[in-house]
């Protein structure tokens, strides 16, 4: 049941539904997907002009102009009409379509095939005043002129089956509440924390801000007041192969605020203060990981196993030169300089951890064939934690890997660094070619599919 209400996305598939200010909005459980937010409508041409204009001088220029942005993603629901009404930010009822409106009727709001909306709707034409008397909707009590519009398959607009999202017009706004925090999300590629030319922004990623109403990215948060505030990505499921980069604010690296948890991936403190500095960006930088053809030590020990290094012999690549070009080690920590196929085989088979360098050895061996068979390319990238060769976000080569663990092998038995035993240390390099070995772990040249639970 779980992985039935799962909100899923792929990498760059947008859900921008224009119908109101702010940003992107949607039910931590809603049962549908899609986002709303609004447009500006030109009261003269009757056009939608300014998706996400945010605030208004009247009434009238509030328009619901609707669908996602990516011809290929998913809108809210195809072939789908809604009921519409207006409140205030506290629930306040200005507005409904329930009076049904003998011209637009109850569900005035309308989906093509493609979940965008059918037309421009203008937001005061659709709906009636809560007595019925009159078309349009009440004023806002709130000082700030702060409006929210709600879309619904329910007509008592339940939460789950909602999409809501705020506006405002006219209005005295206290002037710190004015802020505005971005939240977005880029793939980092080549994980060096830069947006480097070529690398690609991550649309419909899970986010939020202080724990309000998750949005999916670009996810913008408006009117806010001066004040430290909390920027959060979620992290996927059922998948657990996404990793962070880097997060910025303003362009600037920023130390993450908290290490990760099964539901969060990434999170950053950031402030407003007005009037000079209420305006923040924030970027996430992810990647994910996958196959990248490693072989398993079980196939290096096996008939096929065997028949690729004869064929490397006949191509002369001297695969067990190679290796005793390594410091492979026995479990009795002597070297191991294998010379044919059986003692090889024999090796591989019997590595164990009781002794951590035996272990690293035969991990080590088994990606160096890798290598040298060309199933891996040494200059791809893997998860690397723990090893010295691994740059800030966890990541190296694998050829830097072999390299480490292969010095790694030649350590004496005192801690080569401080607070670090020889054994914890070669652990990391064995679980960094354990992993890549059985073909995961492999940083992808692009982002992958991803989805969060509700």
């Amino acid at each position: 049941m779980f992985a039935q209400s799962l909100i899923a996305r792929r990498f760059r598939s947008s859900i921008f539904l224009a119908v109101l200010a702010g940003g992107v909005s949607f039910s931590a459980q809603a049962n549908f997907n899609g986002a709303i937010y609004t447009s500006f409508k030109d009261t003269l041409t009757g056009n939608c002009t300014t998706v996400n204009a945010n605030i208004y001088s009247t009434k009238e220029e509030v328009g619901l102009n609707g669908g996602p942005i990516n011809a290929n993603a998913a809108g809210l629901p195809a072939n789908t009409s809604f009921y519409v009404k207006v409140t205030g930010p506290d629930g306040d009822l200005l507005g409904t379509s329930l009076n049904n409106n003998p011209q637009t009727g109850q569900k005035p709001v309308t989906t093509d095939s493609t979940g965008r909306f059918v037309s421009c709707y203008r937001l005061y034409d659709i709906v009636t005043l809560p007595d019925s008397s009159a078309t349009g909707f009440l004023d806002t009590p709130n000082a700030g002129g702060v409006y929210k519009v709600w879309i619904s398959t329910d007509p008592d607009f339940s939460n789950d089956l909602s999409k809501t999202d705020n506006f405002r017009i006219g209005g005295t706004v206290p002037p710190q509440d004015v802020g505005r925090i971005t939240i977005r999300k880029f793939y980092d590629a080549n994980t060096n924390g830069v947006m480097d030319v070529g690398e690609v922004e991550v649309l419909d990623w899970k986010v939020d801000l202080n724990v309000r109403e998750p949005k999916l990215t670009i996810a913008t948060y408006d009117l806010l007041a001066d004040g430290a505030y909390l920027a959060r990505e979620y992290n996927t499921y059922p998948m657990t192969n996404w990793y962070s980069t880097v997060v910025t604010v303003n362009n600037v690296p920023t130390a993450s605020a908290a290490t990760p948890t099964p539901q969060i991936l990434n999170s950053v403190n950031l402030t407003l203060t007005s009037p000079s500095d209420n305006n923040k960006v924030v970027w996430f930088g992810n990647v994910c990981t996958g196959a990248g053809g490693g072989l398993t030590l079980g196939f290096w020990s096996n008939k096929n196993g065997e028949k690729a290094i004869n064929a490397m012999v006949s191509a002369g690549k001297d695969p067990y030169g190679v290796l005793r070009y390594l410091n492979l080690r026995n479990a009795d920590d002597s070297n191991f300089d294998p010379t044919s196929f059986k003692p090889l085989n024999s090796w591989l088979l019997n590595g164990k951890a009781v002794n951590m360098a035996y272990m690293l050895s035969v991990q080590l061996a088994a990606m160096q064939l890798n290598v040298l068979n060309g199933n891996v390319v040494g200059s791809s990238l893997i998860y690397a934690m723990g090893t010295t060769s691994a740059n800030a976000g966890g990541f190296a080569t694998v050829n830097a890997v072999i390299a480490e663990a292969n010095a790694a092998l030649a350590l004496p038995y005192s801690s080569p660094f401080p607070g670090v035993s020889v054994r914890t240390y070669q652990e990391a390099l064995k679980n960094a070619l354990d992993n890549a070995n059985n073909d995961r772990w492999f940083v992808q040249s692009a982002p992958c599919e991803f989805a969060f639970a509700p």
